[in-house]
Formats: C-alpha cells, structure tokens, sequence
C-alpha cells in the first residue's frame, strides 16, 4: 500500500479540498485513536477522535506549520477532549445510578448501547492496556504514548510537555527499560524490543 502524501494533503485541507480532510483522517485517525486509548479507561475513543479532528479541522487556515506540528495539536486536543470524557463517563455513571429504579428509562438504555459483549471485550482491551501501562510513571508514559500513536519526534514531545529534548530523551530511555519487561505491550505499541522509538 503507498503511502499517502501527507504534506499534499494538509496543502489541499488548507484550501477547503475534502481529498486533503479524508487523506489527513485515513492516515492519522489511528494514531491519534491509539493514543487516546492510552489515556485510560471510561473514555470514549471514536466520540474523543471524531471530536479531536473536527476542532482541528475546523481551526485549519489558522494553523501554522507542517504535518508534524498539525498532529500534534490533534494529540493535545484529543487529550483535552479524553479528559472531558472522563469527566462525562462520571456523570453518566451518576446519573444512570439515579435512573436504576425507573425500568423503562432502563429498557430504552440498552436498546441504545452497545451489546454487553461487545462491552466487554472493549473493556477488556482497555484496562489490559491500562494495567501495562500502570507500571509508568504519568510522564514516562505520556511520551511513550507520544511517540508510539502520534510518531512525533523526541524535539515536538519536549515542547509540548515544557521539558529540554535531554529530559525527554531520558523519560523515554527510562520508559522502554521498565517496558521491556512487558514485550507484549511494547509489541502492541509498535516499539522495538531492543532499542527506543
């Protein structure tokens, strides 16, 4: 499969070309998607995606630099937007406790959700990934994340997380030692077993 012309399409994105959108989309969605599930669970990944690219997409002639730096602001959005749907989940949570008692509110909420298998594989996936990754501190974790789903480089990481390249360079070195002894989660995050990203 080629692979697509990510600059070509950012350049057709900025002049209101829908090819540019759905090439950025096809090409990025699953990073972005990948790093959102590393966020943690109760969150919803399509929902915070879809979110994530709209904002981003609908900000575009106002957005300067290259590829690089438009996924980057996709990560930081889908981050702000994971957290709110924490947040949510929380309510939704709250709030379904209070309707237990009310059967047909009940009966109307399982005709609109998932099955409860397709639940619990989701939910499964989503805290074997959380567990994995449980074993790293929040900032060695975050860039691992980075580097894994968004393919940003160790310069854009240091940026956005207000820390010198050196720093991150060594979250990341200190990341993969601990990792290494998990290789079925560095195989999952596309990392290699004997070296960094």
């Amino acid at each position: 499969m080629q692979e697509p012309d990510v600059p070509g399409a950012l350049a057709r994105a900025r002049a209101g070309h829908q090819d540019g959108f759905e090439v950025l989309w096809r090409a990025w969605s699953p990073r972005v998607a990948g790093y959102v599930r590393g966020q943690g669970p109760d969150i919803d990944v399509d929902e915070v995606v879809s979110q994530a690219f709209l904002e981003v997409f609908a900000a575009l002639p106002g957005v300067d630099g290259g590829p690089e730096a438009l996924l980057g602001l996709l990560m930081t959005v889908a981050r702000r937007r994971a957290v709110d749907g924490r947040r949510s989940a929380g309510r939704r949570r709250r709030l379904a406790e209070r309707l237990r008692g009310d059967a047909a509110s009940l009966d109307e909420a399982r005709r609109t959700h998932p099955s409860a298998e397709e639940e619990t594989v989701e939910r499964q996936a989503h805290e074997r990934l959380r567990d994995l990754l449980s074993v790293l501190p929040a900032d060695q974790r975050e860039v691992l994340l980075l580097r894994a789903f968004g393919d940003l480089t160790i310069e854009s990481i240091a940026e956005r997380m207000g820390r010198s390249v050196g720093a991150t360079k060594a979250l990341q070195r200190r990341g993969l030692v601990t990792l290494r002894r998990h290789p079925e989660l560095l195989d999952a995050m596309g990392l290699r077993h004997g070296g960094e990203a």
